[in-house]
């Protein structure tokens, strides 16, 4: 695929998302390469977080009042590369099986090697705006804010429609219902679990 025709398909999943979303899944991609794109995917997110990290810090200037600051879990996290790529690998993953697993329970048809290209391809946009927002943040800062918020649009509007496109749902506003509510189902089981497993701080 030549760079002009990623440019327009770019622009077609969000003009007429789920006419792509159908032309995704005529290609009958194989599970690996999904699997290998969704690979690629994490380890260009994990580069571009450490990108991040290395200017919030010399854009801090070494202000000793942000070295007093509490350390944050995920820059913690960031001191192993590997680690960070792994958990977003597997959100990916985790993010995938919602999409095909709640899909099939409300009666959806599609299947999961059909799941994983759209979930890739869903995947790479969401880079492509992640690039934005860094050059942005280094050109123009006052542009990072909106982009940040196209984004978050773009998670909802492109799932919702890739959702029901793989599955034949003709309703996108229930669809995107039914991911706001699975959402915070799993939201609030993940942070229950959370709290259940961390050791007890006595004071």
């Amino acid at each position: 695929m030549s760079f002009e025709s990623f440019l327009r398909l770019l622009h077609r999943s969000y003009d007429q998302p789920q006419d792509t979303a159908r032309w995704i899944l005529s290609l009958n991609l194989p599970r690996r390469l999904a699997l290998l794109a969704l690979a690629l995917v994490a380890v260009i997110t994990t580069f571009f977080a450490l990108g991040m990290q290395q200017l919030a810090k010399i854009m801090a200037g070494g202000d000793p009042a942000l070295a007093n600051l509490p350390a944050d879990p995920m820059v913690s996290l960031m001191a192993s590369p590997f680690a960070f790529a792994a958990l977003q690998f597997g959100g990916m993953i985790l993010g995938a099986v919602m999409i095909h697993r709640v899909g099939r329970l409300f009666g959806g048809h599609g299947t999961w090697d059909q799941t994983l290209p759209l979930v890739a391809w869903l995947q790479i946009v969401m880079m492509v705006l992640q690039l934005a927002q860094v050059l942005l943040v280094l050109a123009l800062p006052i542009l990072a804010l909106p982009v940040i918020l196209f984004a978050v649009f773009s998670v909802f509007f492109l799932t919702a429609h890739f959702t029901a496109a793989l599955h034949g749902f003709t309703s996108v506003g229930k669809v995107l219902g039914g991911i706001i509510l699975t959402l915070v189902v799993v939201s609030f089981g993940l942070a229950t679990l959370f709290l259940i497993l961390s050791p007890v701080q006595h004071v």
